[in-house]
């Protein structure tokens, strides 16, 4: 920082030791020597002080107000003037970096007419709030600008000036008198001229447009090397969008945006779409007599062509060529010239118009991967300079949120670059050891404050190598530990202990003595499972299909629709298990012998009316008691020894099936 004991040292330097003017004015001379008397008085303060609280001695003070001879009033309009400038500049240079799109357009619309209802209130009316339809009058249009500008500079302004602006507005005049009103006219004549067109006419217009163009640009046969039936749907795309064109204007120039920046990550040439057009010209020439129609077509095919053009114009930045030849030489020459603050986004998001699209994605979906990876090292790479930081990672995150998912499913070879750019390791040790960073935020929380899908995309990728790596392994870990760990354990030990209870009124307490006290333990056992365990599981297997039937989500087996969240084993052994408890219930001993408890005693389990459904009983608490030895094998997972030991026998029991067979 450049403090006051360096401001006195340079003005030492400058004026020498015995404060001998060097040439420069007598005001220099006193502002070095105030410096430093200055520096030396005040600044033993700034220790134990705020800069509010230092204060130079009065002596000071009446030295350097003989160096100010403004009067105060006028300083303070001249600084409040000042300020207020640099304020407007400041926005102005901000609002460089904005785009002038519809949306914002609105949003500026909407604040200004919010502000005329603050200031306004009832004066305002409702017409005055909506749209003002009439008839532009461009002559008094012309008056009006006039005016406006004169006013804005009137010491400047002269006859020069006005016969610049007269002949301007001139031409301007001119060319929209031209096409006012031509549109809606143009527009029945095209749609006349493409809804007459046969099928035959069609396919005399899809091949014809290709030979044309191919004749005028013997080049664009690169850039068309799909199939006929591909090249006749574009066909089609184009004609339907020189009509969409007409009838919805700004939905169209949306669309037509996307496509050039599909055709930036191509690397089609601007220079063919020129003859593209003429070829499309001459083919409808060829096929209508109608001037109009040809007229219509050839307006809207060159506008949609204008906007292509502009659009791959702005979208093809040094990035996206580099992206194209797959360099990452190319790229990091690209991005040399960037500046720290948006590095990153000339990397992440590239935006024309409305419309979006990201280099980063590109390299990747194109098979760009040497770019892709080079991108994705710069984007992890911390950079600073004297007053920030700057960092990728959180931009990154933030344009693709599922980035994992991505590199999971496409580039699964850049994964191990994503996650080593996440650590930083200092070059300096201490004691044999060194300070590690892991920026493993994104990874357990979404943009929302959520838990994040990153694990449960990398479990599902079946990778070992980076399952285990060490910032999966950390926050992995963090997740099962701190979050995970005692949701796990109180849903599991819960299944455990109705799994204990269901051992005890099945297979322990049947073998006892049949006494009342036994009888009464049976009971209570039982319908704490069925209370406390079939109801909850009944409930939540009613929750999950609602969802799916709301959603939609269903899987099919044959004909027969399967909801989807059955595709999770433990759900699907859950609703086994709903189904068994619920024939249990109503196969129930204890339920048929209360008819006969004043013979056999109060919930006795041996009775004549019973005895038909006892084999069925134990059948379904036989497949029961499985289940929920299925249901509580998660709990392996706390041992590595019984886990491999799991994991072995699920990998033998199918071979062993296979013997037996």
């Amino acid at each position: 920082m450049f403090t006051f004991e360096r401001w006195a040292y340079l003005s030492e330097e400058k004026y020498g030791e015995d404060g001998e003017d060097n040439g420069e004015s007598f005001f220099e001379d006193e502002v070095s020597r105030f410096a430093r008397n200055l520096s030396m008085n005040a600044i033993v303060d700034v220790q134990d002080k705020s800069f509010n609280e230092v204060k130079p001695p009065s002596s000071m003070l009446r030295r350097a107000s003989s160096l100010f001879k403004t009067p105060r009033a006028v300083m303070a309009i001249r600084l409040l003037t000042g300020i207020g400038g640099s304020l407007v500049e400041t926005m102005g240079f901000q609002h460089l970096d904005l785009d002038v799109t519809v949306p914002r357009v609105t949003i500026f619309r909407d604040a200004i007419i919010d502000l005329f209802e603050m200031e306004l209130g009832e004066r305002l009316t409702s017409k005055g709030r909506s749209k003002y339809k009439v008839q532009i009058n461009l002559a008094e249009f012309k008056a009006v600008m006039l005016a406006s500008l004169r006013s804005m500079v009137p010491k400047e302004w002269g006859s020069a000036h006005e016969v610049a602006w007269t002949w301007l507005w001139s031409n301007v005049e001119r060319m929209l008198k031209q096409i006012m009103g031509k549109p809606k006219v143009q527009q029945k004549s095209l749609q006349r001229f493409l809804s007459g067109m046969t099928e035959d006419d069609q396919n005399y217009l899809r091949r014809e447009i290709y030979k044309r163009f191919f004749l005028l640009a013997p080049t664009g046969q690169d850039f068309f090397k799909q199939s006929t039936t591909r090249l006749y749907w574009i066909a089609d795309k184009v004609v339907e969008m020189t009509m969409d064109m007409y009838k919805d204007p700004r939905k169209s120039v949306e669309l037509i945006s996307a496509v050039g920046l599909r055709h930036v990550g191509y690397g089609v040439p601007s220079e063919l779409f020129a003859p593209y057009v003429t070829g499309a010209v001459e083919v409808v020439r060829s096929m209508t007599t109608d001037d109009k129609a040809e007229d219509a077509f050839r307006w809207s095919i060159s506008l949609i062509a204008r906007m292509l053009v502009r659009t791959i114009d702005e979208g093809s930045t040094v990035v996206m060529r580099a992206i194209n030849t797959n360099s990452a030489k190319q790229l990091h020459k690209a991005v040399a010239c960037a500046p720290r603050g948006k590095r990153a986004m000339w990397m992440l998001n590239i935006t024309v118009g409305t419309q979006s699209i990201s280099p980063l994605y590109w390299a990747i979906e194109s098979g760009s991967l040497d770019t892709a990876n080079a991108m994705l090292a710069d984007l992890l790479t911390i950079r600073a300079d004297r007053d920030n930081y700057y960092y990728g990672a959180d931009d990154l995150f933030e344009r693709h949120a599922d980035i994992v998912k991505r590199l999971s499913a496409d580039a699964e070879a850049l994964l191990p670059t994503l996650l080593d750019g996440l650590i930083w390791r200092s070059r300096v040790t201490k004691q044999g050891q060194r300070r590690v960073n892991y920026y493993i935020k994104h990874l357990i929380t979404d943009a929302d404050g959520k838990f994040a899908k990153a694990l449960e995309w990398l479990v599902e990728n079946q990778d070992p190598q980076i399952i285990c790596h060490p910032v999966v392994v950390l926050f992995s870990d963090l997740t099962w530990g701190r979050v995970a760990l005692r949701y796990f354990l109180f849903r599991r030990c819960w299944i455990f202990l109705s799994l204990c209870v269901f051992i005890t009124s099945q297979s322990i307490l049947v073998s006892l003595n049949d006494g009342p006290a036994e009888r009464i333990a049976i009971f209570a056992c039982r319908i704490f499972i069925y209370l406390g365990s079939m109801v909850p599981l009944f409930i939540g297997q009613t929750k999950q299909l609602i969802k799916s039937v709301k959603s939609g989500n269903f899987n099919r087996i044959g004909v027969v629709p399967i909801p989807g969240y059955l595709d999770d084993w433990k759900q699907a052994v859950n609703l086994c298990l709903v189904l068994i408890l619920l024939a249990m219930v109503s196969q129930e001993p204890i339920f048929y012998c209360l008819a006969a408890k004043e013979q056999l005693g109060l919930f006795s389990t041996k009775c004549p009316e019973a005895a038909a459904q006892t084999k069925a009983y134990s059948a379904l608490s036989m497949f029961a008691m499985g289940l929920y030895w299925m249901l509580v094998s998660d709990l392996t997972i706390l041992s590595t020894r019984v886990s491999a030991f799991v994991l072995v026998c699920a990998r033998v029991l199918p071979e062993l099936g296979l013997f037996l067979v």
